[in-house]
C-alpha cells in the first residue's frame, strides 16, 4: 500500500424502512491492489427521540447491483498528485449487490447521534485487489425520511 489516504462520503441518503439491508456505500479495490479500510461511519439526522436504532454492517460483495451514483475520493493526504485507483457508488440501489459471506463488523447508532468505527487491529479491513466491501444499513421500522450521511476512510 502506497499510504494514500482517502475518505468516500455518501451524503444525504434517505433510508428507507421496509426490505432489509440496503447497500449505503459500495467500494472497489483497484486490480491487483490492496486497500486498508480504517474507519466507517454514519451521520443520521433524526428529530425522533425514541425511534429504534439504525443498524449497520460492513460486507463483502460479488456484484455492483443495479445502479448508484459515483462518489468523489477525497484526499487526505498532503501533497502528490497520484489519482486515487478505489471507486465507490452510493445508494439507493434498484437491485441490491450480491453478498458474499457474513457481516464484517456490525453496529448500532441512535438516529440522533452519528458514529464512527475505527479500525482497531492493523491490516483489520483488508480489501484484496478488485473486491467489493459495502457499508450497509437497515432501518426496517425506523424512522421514516431519515436522512444519513455515510462514509468510509481508506488507505490505497
Amino acid at each position: 500500500m502506497a499510504a494514500f489516504r482517502l475518505v468516500f462520503t455518501a451524503e444525504g441518503i434517505t433510508l428507507v424502512t421496509t426490505g432489509g439491508w440496503k447497500t449505503a456505500i459500495q467500494l472497489l479495490a483497484p486490480t491487483h491492489q490492496r486497500v486498508e479500510i480504517l474507519s466507517y461511519g454514519a451521520n443520521p439526522r433524526g428529530v425522533t427521540n425514541s425511534s429504534p436504532p439504525v443498524r449497520l454492517r460492513l460486507v463483502r460483495q460479488t456484484s455492483a447491483g443495479t445502479g448508484g451514483t459515483p462518489v468523489t475520493a477525497e484526499k487526505r493526504s498532503s501533497g502528490g498528485s497520484e489519482t486515487p485507483q478505489t471507486t465507490a457508488l452510493k445508494g439507493p440501489f434498484s437491485a441490491e449487490p450480491t453478498l458474499s459471506g457474513g457481516a464484517l463488523d456490525l453496529q448500532n447508532t441512535h438516529p440522533q447521534q452519528g458514529m464512527e468505527e475505527p479500525a482497531l487491529i492493523p491490516e483489520q479491513y483488508v480489501m484484496f485487489g478488485a473486491e467489493r466491501w459495502a457499508l450497509q444499513y437497515w432501518n426496517d421500522a425506523g424512522e421514516a425520511n431519515l436522512v444519513t450521511d455515510f462514509n468510509i476512510a481508506v488507505i490505497e
